[in-house]
Order: structure tokens, then sequence, then C-alpha cells
């Protein structure tokens, strides 16, 4: 019996992948916990995927996959759909100034993408983060686009106890979501309140992605560097501290700014090789 595990590399760079001897790889469809044996690397390609895969012991097996991530041409997509797609914008917009591209992209994300999971009110947001994101992807590889999330490396956190989904309910007041410097406690910070008459829980995974609510911001979307499990009593306020990392490697730290809640998760947030601001950036591909 073999395990499988995922290489994801949505940058422009190609990656390494370091695991070594000990290294926790997951468990079997028994349970068992299997650990790396020895130390192996592996490289992916720019906008690639690979598969890999260790025998019961955690000795690396061949063959290994490979899949190009780059995006068929779509006119729209579902973000709630796991593919690998892009709507084509007009070139013209790669020579607009940076202001009039912003308004372009976030522009084509409200017009050509399908889903009311984005900008639900409430605290909630998505447009700003899936836009800039498509936006830097674009200049990299000089097509411009709208990518779906699995294209960018994200995916929807569609979990019963997702925040979003909880926010968007009305049950739980958003007051407010505030950025604060990034790799440090509480560089995130989020203030709800309960106003039902039931407690209220909810999970911020580890990788839960939050953006700037000003579109034309010059500082850094946040990443939930670990999961944080939360319950609020009937009528209480609470402030939940979040370790947040950096998604955007050019950009600067936020500081007092004002972000909104998304219901999208960095997908390589907490995978072996994982863990440092570093790689993160590594696999965000220096985001601007």
């Amino acid at each position: 019996m073999s395990y499988r595990l995922r290489l994801d590399n949505p940058s422009d760079e190609i990656h390494h992948f370091t695991f070594e001897k000990g290294n926790k790889l997951g468990r079997d469809n028994s349970g068992k916990l299997i650990r790396c044996k020895e130390r192996v690397v592996y490289s992916v390609p720019p906008a690639s995927i690979r598969e890999i895969y260790f025998d019961n012991f955690g000795r690396p097996l061949s063959p290994m996959t490979l899949d190009d991530r780059r995006g068929e041409d779509v006119k729209q997509f579902d973000v709630t759909r796991d593919v690998d797609v892009k709507i084509r914008l007009s070139n013209e917009i790669l020579y607009k100034n940076k202001s009039e591209q912003i308004e372009s992209f976030r522009s084509g994300v409200l017009n050509l993408v399908n889903s009311s999971w984005l900008e639900r009110g409430n605290g909630t947001g998505g447009v700003n983060l899936l836009s800039s994101y498509s936006r830097e992807r674009s200049e990299r590889d000089g097509v411009p686009a709208i990518y779906s999330p699995k294209c960018l490396g994200i995916k929807l956190d569609k979990g019963k106890l997702a925040l979003h989904t909880v926010l968007a309910s009305g049950n739980l007041d958003f007051i407010s979501a505030t950025g604060n410097g990034h790799d440090q406690a509480n560089s995130m910070e989020i203030q709800v309140r309960n106003n039902s008459t039931e407690s209220i829980s909810f999970v911020i995974p580890a990788g839960l992605m939050f953006e700037q609510e000003n579109p034309h911001s010059s500082s850094q979307h946040l990443i939930a560097r670990d999961e944080v499990e939360v319950t609020i009593s009937p009528g209480s306020t609470r402030t939940i501290g979040i370790h947040g990392m950096c998604g955007n490697q050019n950009l600067s730290s936020p500081s007092g700014d004002r972000m909104l809640i998304t219901p999208f998760i960095y997908s390589s947030m907490g995978e072996v090789g994982c863990f440092s601001q570093g790689d993160v950036w590594k696999r965000t591909g220096g985001n601007r």
C-alpha cells in the first residue's frame, strides 16, 4: 500500500520541497502515522502540481505524476468548483496605470465570476483578494486574466463552522478586523458579537485568508498560521487574536489596517515543508 502527497506550486518559479527524516507525512487508511524514512527533496516546476508516493514505512516511491496548472480558458467560472481555469481579459489592461488595473480586475471578478460566496456583508469579502492575486499572477505571466482559486493555490472554506458562513447568517455581528504587522502573535485581530440567544461556535482554519478592505491598499493580505476554535456565549463580545502570515512579499505590513474575512484558505498552510514566512512567500510567488 502506498501513501500519496500532493505538492502544489502556484508560483512562477521552481520550488523545492524538502522532507527531512522523521517528518510526519500523514496517516494511512488504518490510522497509522507515517514518517519520512530518509531525507528527500522534490522539485516542482512553476504553476504545477506534483503527486509523490511513499510506502507504509515512509520510503519514497516512483512514479510521480506532474500536472500543469496554468488554467483552461473559460468565459465564466464558479468559485465553488475545484478547477484550474482562467477568464482572459483585454490585453489593454496591462497598459493602464496601477489604480485602473485594480479596478479592472475587481470589475472582472464581480461581473464574470459566479458565486454568492463573495462579499456577503457583515465583514465578509473575497473579491479584493481574488482580483489582486489574479492581477499579480497576470503581471508575472503577461496574460491578463481572472484566475480560479485552484490556479492560485487557494480553496474555499466550505465547513459548517466556517467563520465566513457564520457571519453571513447574521447571528454573529462583525465589529472589526484589524491587521497589525505579520508573522507574529495577534497580527490579525477580529472582534465579533453574538447577538443570538444561543452559543455560537466557529473555526478559523490554518490558512484562512484575510483581505485588505481597501482594494487600493499598499499593505499585505494576511493568512492565519494556526487553527483557532472559538465559542461565544449569547450576548457576548469577543476579540480573537490570530498569528497572521504575510501573503504579499513586496508590500508593507499592515498597521491598523481594516480587513475583511474571505471564504478562502491558502491550501499549503501547515503542510510538510510549509510553516515559516519564507515557505509561504515561495508558494505565493511573491505576490505584490
